[in-house]
């Protein structure tokens, strides 16, 4: 009887143990795929604007008309030929008529357009994303994880199109700019 109690009780123990080191190896695993993949776990930051956004309530509409008024649309305005993902989004949130004019700065700041690009200035505030984002603007400086948002490209690229808002549709704020 003690023997049997001996053998079931080291089973437990290994049991016990195995459990343990599967989930210290798991927890590993998902920190790591976390940081691999920069997983955000906190909410997305405030951009503070001095334009006064309205929101209108939308008109109840069928889902055929708009579909037929999408189709005409696409029709009518074709996109020119985008040579990656990040040019098509600059010119989605820049729009036609101001398009070429990122790019032109882009050419300068950015010319690979490297999400991942950082400058580090004189001042020691760090220039960041595809249209190096100056940590200066919007508190990015106070927390490394602020920073990580200006690695995102759709929230870099809308983030300098605010910029550019609200300097007059102007490239001011850039170093690269021919208005400076």
């Amino acid at each position: 009887m003690k023997n049997n109690f001996k053998k079931t009780f080291f089973r437990i123990i290994i049991t016990a143990i195995l459990v343990v080191i599967f989930l210290l190896a798991l927890f590993i695993f998902v920190v790591n795929w976390v940081n691999e993949n920069e997983v955000i776990l906190k909410p997305p930051i405030e951009i503070k604007t001095n334009q006064v956004i309205t929101v209108r309530k939308r008109q109840t509409q069928l889902l055929k008309p708009l579909v037929e008024e999408y189709k005409i649309e696409a029709k009518e305005k074709k996109k020119p030929d985008f040579t990656n993902p990040i040019e098509e989004e600059i010119y989605e949130v820049f729009g036609e008529e101001h398009f070429d004019k990122a790019m032109k700065l882009l050419e300068c700041e950015n010319k690979t357009l490297n999400p991942k690009a950082i400058h580090i200035n004189k001042d020691g505030s760090q220039d960041l994303g595809i249209f190096q984002i100056n940590t200066y603007w919007n508190g990015f400086n106070k927390s490394q994880n602020n920073k990580r948002y200006l690695f995102d490209p759709a929230i870099n690229i809308r983030i300098a199109w605010r910029l550019y808002q609200d300097s007059g549709y102007s490239f001011k704020l850039w170093s690269c700019s021919s208005e400076n």
